[in-house]
């Protein structure tokens, strides 16, 4: 079989499972990749004739093949081997993936190397005020002197520049967004030990999470002021049950997220908006490589049939 779709992810990726429902229902030919089981696939390059191909169980894929791919959040390569040569095994399949990766090239979604320039949030931000979003204002700093003086001025929140997830000798936790009162005396030595961004708080009538798909724009409502523990991060406090509405973005707001998104020379992003109490909408943040099945779920947006609506199109330029 020829396989015309790739979707170069993980097994553990529920979300990935909505496009190859989506792909499979056109009939489309569909080769989900999951990185981390990579190494027990045959790989082939040969430079002449030029070839690459994986032999994974009874599936072959001629990455020549491919006209369109998903790049969706890949895991490390598990090596079943052990011992010595254990990491010199995963670096050399790590290696074969980036050639993977430049094979499809132009056939992405998202490319990796733009998902990885959009992952810069100090740029988003800089993108985010240039093509007019109202933005908080905004410093990222690791001076004690500055941190204090912002908390001592107005409501501040602080969150991470890159990773919210924390990781500690096989123990995660999560760093949500967390309002600051005060400085307590002692903590400039935490303060200094990296930057991180403090903003200015948003008193919220609740989130906007806006998905743009090439130029489907979907929006929903996430009314996280229900609960005290969401009212600042609506993931804090595990409130599965919080209210999801989908919206209709004001017709300035939505071309604004498309530009958003256009701008990093992207076809998808996960947009994350706030609504004021004065019905003002505000930037936080645009995620290149976003979830969104939980919303489709939740509300019924047709975020995969747009997926894969823009993949098709890639297939056929």
């Amino acid at each position: 079989m020829r396989y015309e779709y790739l979707l170069f992810t993980s097994s553990e990726d529920v979300t990935c499972d909505f496009i190859v429902k989506e792909l499979r229902s056109r009939g489309k030919p569909v080769f989900r990749l999951n990185t981390d089981k990579i190494a027990s696939s045959t790989f082939l390059y040969s430079p002449d004739p030029e070839q690459m191909s994986l032999e994974i169980g009874d599936r072959h894929l001629l990455l020549s093949d491919v006209r369109a791919g998903y790049y969706r959040r890949p895991k490390e390569p598990q090596v079943s081997q052990i011992g010595p040569y254990a990491e010199y095994y995963a670096r050399e399949w790590r290696t074969v993936l980036q050639s993977v990766i430049s094979s499809v090239d132009a056939k992405w979604l998202n490319h990796p190397r733009e998902i990885s320039r959009a992952e810069d949030k100090l740029r988003q931000l800089r993108v985010a005020k240039n093509i007019g979003f109202r933005i908080p204002s905004t410093v990222v700093t690791n001076d004690p002197k500055i941190v204090r003086a912002r908390v001592q001025q107005s409501d501040v929140v602080v969150k991470p520049i890159r990773r919210a997830l924390f990781e500690n000798n096989g123990y995660q936790s999560v760093t949500f967004t967390t309002q600051v009162g005060h400085i307590r005396e002692g903590m400039e030595d935490s303060i200094r030990a990296c930057p991180f961004i403090i903003q200015q708080l948003i008193k919220k009538r609740f989130d906007v999470r806006v998905t743009v798909v090439g130029n489907s724009v979907f929006a929903v409502a996430i009314h996280s002021q229900d609960h005290s523990e969401t009212q600042v991060d609506w993931r804090r406090g595990g409130h599965s049950d919080l209210p999801h509405e989908a919206i209709e973005l004001p017709v300035e707001i939505s071309s604004l997220c498309r530009e958003m998104v256009r701008r990093q020379s992207l076809r998808f992003g996960a947009i994350d908006l706030v609504l004021d109490r004065d019905g003002e909408y505000w930037f936080l943040e645009c995620n290149p490589n976003g979830q969104w099945a939980w919303i489709e779920n939740r509300t019924g947006l047709p975020i995969a049939k747009a997926i894969v609506d823009e993949m098709e199109e890639i297939a056929n330029a």
